[in-house]
């Protein structure tokens, strides 16, 4: 080989050396590089920091165990992905966002116990779209006055937004029409109210009987000698007073929230819904000394009295009816022995004789759930003859004479065929009866029709049934009497 030539191949010797070398310092550093990431890779596993770990195992590939590394790093940010929607989620939840909670959860169904949160959710938005339907429906129920509807619909939500304000509203609505009087007899003249809450009088002459026309929005009227006293649909009270000799002054126009109303021979009385009472008029024998009457829910005035019937039971009196000057002085005590006739009384009524003689000779009547009755007082006339009297759902005291209302509609008289025959044979006659009342010798009742039927005493046209119809029918609530239990008065 010439000289030449060997220096050729001495050259090419040196270059493939020199790559080599090259090559193998590569494949050196291009290792030492791997193998920093790697490190650098597991340092930001360990360290929590999953998302620059992917990056880094991301590049090295299969180097090593860098795939597991990586599967390790994505299920772990996946899982720290999850736990921060986890916990904003439950927040949400917490804080009755429930929408929003569940679109959180949507997105990690199966971290978890999202699936049981989201079950949750579900069943708490499927009953709030249901009470919101119910809710509106009573809504719509009280509205249209369909109060007795609206009350149970409200009481089934309980406290669903402001429900339990609207079964509070319903309850003192529906407490003022049971108690209501839409036809009402007194002393020689009689009053009743119109579906429109307008007021129709007929009889002896009163002094401010014009003013009925002015009246308006009543849905329950009561008359005693002196007075008619109605009561508005929002609970404030309208009186009408007789010009007489006694010059006295009625003053009812700061009462409000009144549920029932009650006119004696001279005075007027009101129930408020929270159960106790307000009075005006004569006091001469403490019949307005009520203020200590609690839990009312119905009451009713005689001449010169008051009397009341509490949410237990319990029966109260006030004025001449319990005065020892009253030679029929009735013991309250005594009707309120818890082993005696006078239990589970509903509703109660009084009357009493404004006649000569016989001035405050009063009688109290109780009807009972089960619908029979009880009386004490004055048995002068037969008035407290009512212990064989069955099925009956309302009863009315008037002078001289107590009536009662069957379930079925016929109307019952304690008075006596002697003096009476005649009323006796109307009464026997009328169908279809939903409200009654009895007056100073005569009776007053109220088909479902609307049409007024009377019967007795008629020198003043005090039941002139033309001019009294139509009046309001409230058979539902008159029947709400016997049907609701102690719960709804508390």
């Amino acid at each position: 080989m010439n000289k030449k030539r060997k220096i050729l191949f001495g050259a090419y010797l040196l270059t493939v050396l020199a790559l080599i070398l090259v090559f193998c310092l590569n494949l050196y550093f291009t290792k030492q590089d791997l193998i920093a990431k790697y490190k650098e890779g597991r340092s930001k596993f360990e360290s929590q920091k999953y998302q620059e770990a992917i990056d880094l195992f991301t590049e090295l590939g299969d180097f090593r165990d860098s795939a597991s590394y990586l599967d390790l790093a994505e299920k772990a940010l996946a899982n720290e992905y999850s736990e921060s929607i986890y916990q904003s989620a439950v927040l949400l939840y917490q804080k009755d966002d429930l929408k929003e909670a569940r679109d959180l959860f949507l997105q990690i169904a199966d971290y978890k116990d999202s699936q049981m949160y989201l079950n949750n959710i579900d069943t708490i938005l499927e009953k709030e779209k249901a009470n919101e339907e119910n809710y509106q429906l009573a809504i719509t129920h009280y509205n249209h006055g369909q109060y007795l509807v609206a009350y149970s619909e409200f009481c089934t939500l309980n406290d669903y937004k402001d429900s339990m304000q609207y079964s509070q509203a319903c309850r003192t609505v529906i407490q003022r029409l049971m108690l209501s009087n839409t036809i009402s007899a007194g002393v020689q003249y009689s009053a009743s109210v119109s579906s429109d809450g307008k007021v129709s009088f007929v009889g002896n002459s009163f002094a401010d009987a014009k003013v009925f026309a002015d009246w308006e929005n009543i849905v329950s009227i009561r008359t005693g000698n002196d007075f008619v006293i109605g009561l508005t649909g929002d609970g404030t009270v309208q009186v009408a007073k007789r010009k007489t000799k006694y010059d006295y002054r009625i003053e009812v126009s700061n009462w409000n929230d009144i549920v029932q109303i009650a006119a004696g021979d001279q005075l007027v009385v009101g129930l408020k819904a929270d159960g106790t009472l307000l009075a005006q008029g004569v006091d001469g024998y403490g019949e307005t000394d009520i203020d200590s009457w609690k839990n009312i829910v119905a009451i009713d005035a005689g001449w010169q009295h008051i009397v009341g019937l509490d949410r237990d039971g319990k029966i109260y009196a006030a004025g001449y009816i319990v005065s020892d000057a009253n030679p029929y002085q009735i013991d309250v005590d005594a009707l309120n022995d818890p082993n005696g006739d006078w239990t589970d009384v509903v509703a109660i009524t009084t009357g009493g004789s404004t006649g000569t003689g016989r001035r405050g000779h009063g009688h109290i009547v109780g009807l009972k759930s089960d619908g029979t009755v009880v009386a004490a007082g004055d048995n002068t006339d037969g008035q407290c003859n009512v212990s064989d009297w069955k099925n009956i759902i309302a009863v009315s005291a008037g002078a001289y004479h107590t009536v009662g209302l069957t379930s079925d509609g016929h109307v019952l008289t304690t008075q006596n065929s002697d003096e009476f025959e005649h009323s006796i044979r109307d009464i026997s006659s009328w169908q279809d009866v939903v409200a009654i009342s009895a007056g100073f010798g005569f009776t007053l009742a109220v088909k479902s029709n609307g049409s007024v039927v009377g019967t007795g005493l008629f020198e003043q046209g005090q039941w002139d049934v033309v001019k009294l119809s139509p009046a309001a029918v409230r058979k539902d609530y008159w029947d709400a009497v016997m049907k609701f239990d102690q719960a709804f008065w508390r």
